[in-house]
């Protein structure tokens, strides 16, 4: 649609018509161009769109950047920052901007996480001690199954006990 027929059909149902200067600011508003108007810069909608082209989730991405997942389908959708394009990159390029979900979502970081980094350190001096997992996973309020991923490195591969004193 044109922006002649969206005016038009705006001024149909509330009887005003916009300014030219109050047009120019909404459009720059959109592209996100004025301050305070956005989180993100050209650059980082530039990155957020290669991400998206390589199929990263939208939630990821959102964490990455500290907006909200509803933010990237937005500018996913084209609604907001349209006059941004995806610049040819080299593999080396995409290979700086991939983010893996054990990344993205890793430990603490991951809103869903009981567990936070020090539980962690913990269960695994427990393990290493020989505690039972269904003992564990009473003690921190947890499934066995939980205690298990983290017993095998599946979860929490990140946390490393071989420095601390047991």
């Amino acid at each position: 649609m044109s922006d002649d027929v969206i005016e038009n059909n705006r001024l149909r149902q509330t009887g005003s018509k916009r300014s030219e200067e109050t047009k120019l600011k909404m459009s720059i508003s959109a592209k996100g161009k004025l301050p305070n108007s956005t989180k993100l810069t050209e650059s980082d909608v530039v990155i957020i769109k290669t991400l998206i082209s390589q199929g990263i989730a939208r939630s990821i991405i959102a964490n990455k950047f500290n907006v909200t997942p509803e933010h990237i389908s937005i500018i996913k959708s084209g609604n907001v920052w349209s006059h941004i394009t995806i610049p040819e990159m080299t593999n080396e390029q995409l290979k700086e901007l991939q983010i893996t979900k054990t990344e993205a979502l890793k430990g603490e970081s991951c809103k869903a996480s009981k567990l936070n980094n020090k539980d962690v350190q913990e269960i695994k001096i427990m393990i290493k001690n020989g505690e039972r997992t269904k003992d564990i996973a009473k003690l921190f309020n947890v499934r066995p199954n939980t205690i298990s991923t983290i017993k095998s490195g599946r979860t929490w591969s990140h946390i490393n006990i071989d420095d601390i004193a047991v």
